[in-house]
C-alpha cells in the first residue's frame, strides 16, 4: 500500500533519520550533501509493516572531466534501465548536433502509446524517463515495448520489457 523510505548518515539508523512515506515504489533524493555517505532501508506496508531491506549507502563524488563541454561525436541511443522494468526506466541518448528530437513507446502492435520526447533539443548527453504510463496518464499493461528515437536523419528503436 505504501513505503517507508529512511535515509539516516549513521549506518544503525540510531541519529539522523529522515523518513518519507510514500505510495510509489520508485524514490528520488535530491538533498544530499557532497563526499557524506548515505544509508538507505526500506520497509513496506501492505496491511502490516514489513522488515526493513537491507541497507545501502551512497556517497556524491564529484568527477572531475577533462572537457566537461564534451560533446558526443556520433548519434546512440542506450539500453534502458533497469531493464526488465517496474514502474520507471530511464532513456539515455547521444546527439552530436542540435535538432528536433523526437521519442516515442509503442506496444508490440505498433501503437504509439506514449510521446515521451518531442522538442528541439542542444547536443549533448541526454536521458529521460518513462513511468510505464500512456498519453492519457494510464498506467500500461505488462509487456513489450518497443523505443524509438528519431534527431534529424537518424533513427533507432530498442525494446524494454515491462514487468508487473
Amino acid at each position: 500500500q505504501y513505503y517507508n523510505v529512511e535515509r539516516s548518515t549513521d549506518p544503525l539508523f540510531e541519529t539522523d533519520v529522515v523518513s518519507d512515506f510514500s505510495p510509489d515504489a520508485f524514490y528520488v533524493d535530491d538533498d544530499l550533501e557532497w563526499d557524506t555517505e548515505y544509508f538507505y532501508r526500506v520497509a513496506a506496508f501492505i496491511g502490516y509493516w514489513t522488515d526493513y531491506s537491507n541497507v545501502v549507502s551512497v556517497t556524491l563524488e564529484f568527477l572531475g572531466m577533462d572537457n566537461a563541454d564534451a560533446i558526443p561525436e556520433t548519434y546512440a541511443v542506450h539500453q534502458n534501465y533497469p531493464n526488465p522494468f517496474n514502474p520507471v526506466t530511464t532513456l539515455r541518448y547521444d546527439l552530436p548536433e542540435d535538432g528536433l528530437v523526437n521519442i516515442t513507446v509503442y506496444d508490440m502492435m505498433g501503437r504509439a502509446v506514449k510521446t515521451l520526447v518531442n522538442e528541439h533539443q542542444t547536443a549533448g548527453y541526454r536521458s529521460t524517463h518513462w513511468n510505464a504510463t500512456n498519453d492519457a496518464g494510464s498506467p500500461l499493461s505488462a509487456g513489450m515495448y518497443l523505443y524509438t528515437i528519431q534527431a534529424g536523419d537518424f533513427r533507432q528503436t530498442r525494446k524494454m520489457l515491462l514487468l508487473k
